[in-house]
């Protein structure tokens, strides 16, 4: 299978995710909105916050759709440029660094979604968000480069061995 291929099995395994983060959203928001309209109006005590705590929490889950819905819309804005075959790492790439002792990191640059994880063909990617500092200091990189990241805690210098 190639670059390309691996790039759009990883790009439509993000939008599963988005989409099922959406999905989960709207349940939430929806039992939080159900759980408000039981609650009794009168409060049992000064310490009775449920109606209102409700209400909060289905705005909040209101406001995760909203982020999920526009970033369900980047995504099918930038979709064509994340599958074009390049040779530096620009956002939609998939990106192998290697280090001592056998140390492999593989990130998925892709705007939201930062620590989770997509398979693309059988490996795992972790989804980095272009802005963030592992994101900027990979862009615009190539095959050969060393980069500074942190991982697991620890600064490491890293070699880029493949873009995808």
């Amino acid at each position: 299978m190639g670059s390309s291929d691996t790039r759009r099995v990883a790009f439509e395994a993000f939008q599963a995710i988005v989409e099922s983060d959406l999905g989960s959203a709207k349940g939430h928001r929806t039992s939080s909105e159900n759980d408000a309209m039981n609650a009794s109006h009168a409060m049992q005590s000064r310490y009775d916050t449920f109606r209102e705590e409700a209400e909060a929490l289905s705005g909040g889950h209101e406001r995760m759709m909203a982020e999920f819905m526009e970033l369900r819309k980047v995504l099918m804005g930038i979709k064509d440029e994340c599958l074009e075959v390049r040779d530096r790492i620009l956002a939609g790439a998939l990106v192998t660094l290697e280090g001592d002792e056998d140390f492999v990191v593989r990130y998925f640059l892709i705007p939201g979604g930062g620590g989770k994880i997509v398979n693309a063909n059988g490996v795992d990617y972790v989804c980095v968000n272009p802005v963030t500092p592992i994101g900027r200091e990979l862009i615009g990189k190539q095959v050969g480069d060393e980069v500074s990241v942190l991982t697991q805690g620890q600064a490491r210098s890293l070699e880029i061995v493949e873009i995808l």
